[in-house]
């Protein structure tokens, strides 16, 4: 029996064995503790979120935020450089801001360059004289280093701002008193990047512990084929009961020096409120502005560039900052733009997070209505925008066939006058209609001189006798008027023509014909035209009309050449045309 029971044992030990062994559950890993992130780096050293909110923490808590400042001190501020196929920016780390944006297809014009704003318009002239034939004589294969359009030029001692967290709402003018509770050198790991269509992307994120408690993090993403950009506003309340973060985020001053100079649509600060435009002009007295509402965008823009910011949320407040103390020459120059979010209380250890996107480029009205948001509004083509915009689609079609804006010009030009050709002609004739009857007008105003009802009655009586319609001449000529005008606010707004060279001294479309050249054939033309068309009237009027050419010289010796050379050619086409109308009239007479 005992042989038995021991026999028993033995195969339960065995059985036993093999179980565990084979089938029984395995024990769990040891837990091995992960690091955390490296955002969350300056946290590691506060209280857990789940622990007890006390007086004993708090106080822990406020040691602790006072020796990370204490080491942060030792930081020093360095530049983070991103270079992409369309950009040259460079980040700084105090105060985690845009110090530069260097657009690399778009440069300083000469006239930017050679013309300071104290020289006035003749010693300009003058200039541009001396620079050309200086320059004529040069050998052919020395070219000149240009600067690029820098849409920040960041410096501390004119008040620059770059792209900044500002404490509170308002205008940074206004905190001048106040401590900014957002200042100072933010850490990061970023090293100088170059971005490809092989390295189409990269993400820099700054950190900073503050004075009130806030740990803030400002993420920057950037690509290499846009030039809009993503920002992240990340505030973490380190304290152990609630916090208050309210902040702004402040663009400018200015636009670095892509501001232009001589005739332009407008440059200032622009918004997209509410689904309308809302220009803030400067008035007489220099001050600051706000707008509530539905904000889609707010900028500062130049006649071809602008820098907007873009929230992701709808409850936030524009800020227009201006100088107290300003010229009107230095105004734009001198504001600043923001973005105010309402103060929003925290709770301890949660995060608060907003988005931005923004768009530091050309206002070029392709790429702006890609990106939606309709930051292509920001192109301001005027009343007559409708006409405007298939004409300069048209001047694009016509520069894809003829790389040369200028003969693109020449060419829509040409166009434009084939489509009014019957306009022009019918308009033509009934002019040289009434001109042959001003004799006869003459002798009946004359005679009835002192009973216009009786005038009025034989006029009509002799027009209808002659088949003639006195407006005739005037409502071609009246139907053709939106068509110049769109052309006109086209070409003034179109960054195509900024810097894009025409023929020999015309090197930039966009700026005044620095030898004044085509203003004055410009005139001429005018006077040709007049002396082709005698004009018929009091002879006051006519006296008014005889000085038109001369006073629209004048007002066109400083606009865009790209704008001169397009009336300079609708009026060559014209006097064509009237030579040709009058050689048929002349033959079927």
């Amino acid at each position: 029996m005992e042989e038995r029971t021991i026999l028993a044992v033995i195969l339960s030990l065995i059985v036993i064995l093999i179980y565990y062994r084979f089938f029984a559950p395995q024990p769990p890993p040891p837990v091995v503790e992960q690091p955390k992130v490296k955002e969350d780096s300056l946290r590691q050293r506060l209280p857990s979120a789940t622990a007890p909110s006390s007086g004993s923490n708090d106080t822990f808590v406020d040691q602790e935020i006072a020796k990370l400042l204490e080491e942060q001190k030792n930081e020093k501020p360095r530049d983070i450089v991103v270079e992409t196929e369309k950009y040259r920016a460079v980040i700084n780390t105090d105060g985690a801001i845009i110090t530069s944006w260097k657009l690399k297809d778009y440069y300083l014009t000469e006239d930017y360059e050679n013309s300071p704003l104290n020289m006035n318009f003749w010693k300009k002239v003058a200039h541009s004289y001396k620079r050309y034939f200086t320059t004529l004589f040069k050998p052919s294969g020395e070219k000149r280093e240009r600067d690029n359009i820098d849409l920040f030029q960041f410096s501390p001692a004119d008040g620059g701002y770059g792209l900044k967290l500002m404490a509170g709402s308002g205008c940074p003018v206004e905190e001048a008193e106040k401590p900014n509770l957002y200042s100072g050198v933010f850490r990061t790991e970023a090293q100088n990047i170059t971005l490809n269509s092989s390295h189409p992307r990269e993400t820099i994120r700054l950190t900073r512990v503050m004075a009130n408690g806030f740990q803030v993090d400002k993420i920057f993403t950037f690509h290499h084929d846009s030039f809009q950009i993503e920002v992240e506003v990340l505030a973490t309340n380190l304290k152990e009961s609630s916090n208050t973060f309210d902040y702004s985020l402040l663009l400018g001053p200015g636009l670095g020096n892509a501001f232009q100079k001589g005739p332009h649509k407008y440059e200032g600060p622009v918004s997209w409120l509410d689904g309308k435009k809302i220009k803030d002009k400067p008035g007489k007295n220099v001050v600051d502005v706000q707008h509530q509402g539905h904000i889609s965008w707010t900028a500062m823009t130049s006649n071809y560039f602008m820098a907007a910011i873009i929230p992701q949320r709808e409850e936030s407040e524009i800020s227009i900052c201006r100088p107290k103390i300003a010229t009107k020459g230095n105004i734009n120059q001198s504001t600043i733009i923001g973005l105010h979010y309402p103060a929003r209380q925290v709770a301890a250890k949660a995060r608060e997070k907003d988005i931005y996107k923004l768009y530091f480029g050309p206002k070029d009205y392709k790429i702006l209505k890609s990106l939606g948001f309709n930051l292509e509004q920001a192109v301001d083509y005027g009343f007559f925008s409708p006409l405007a915009k298939p004409l300069i689609w048209l001047l694009n079609w016509f520069y894809r066939l003829i790389p040369n804006y200028g003969v693109a010009i020449i060419l829509l030009t040409l166009l434009i006058k084939i489509i009014f050709w019957p306009l022009t002609n019918k308009s033509f004739r009934s002019m040289k209609e009434m001109q042959e009857l001003q004799p006869k007008l003459t002798e009946l105003k004359e005679k009835y001189k002192n009973d216009p009802k009786k005038l009025n009655e034989e006029l009509m009586n002799m027009y209808k006798a002659k088949g003639i319609n006195p407006m005739g001449g005037c409502l071609p000529l009246l139907l053709q008027i939106p068509v110049f005008f769109a052309l006109y606010e086209g070409l003034l707004v179109s960054i195509e023509l900024r810097g894009a060279p025409f023929i020999l001294w015309i090197k930039d479309l966009s700026t005044m014909d620095p030898l004044l050249i085509t203003p004055i054939l410009m005139g001429l033309t005018m006077y040709i035209q007049q002396k082709m068309t005698p004009m018929s009237g009091e002879a006051t009027q006519v006296k008014m009309m005889t000085m038109m050419p001369l006073i629209f010289t004048i007002f066109f010796l400083g606009f865009p050449s790209g704008l001169v050379i397009y009336w300079l050619l609708n009026n060559l086409f014209t006097i064509g045309q009237h030579y040709l109308i009058l050689k048929k009239m002349e033959g079927s007479a």
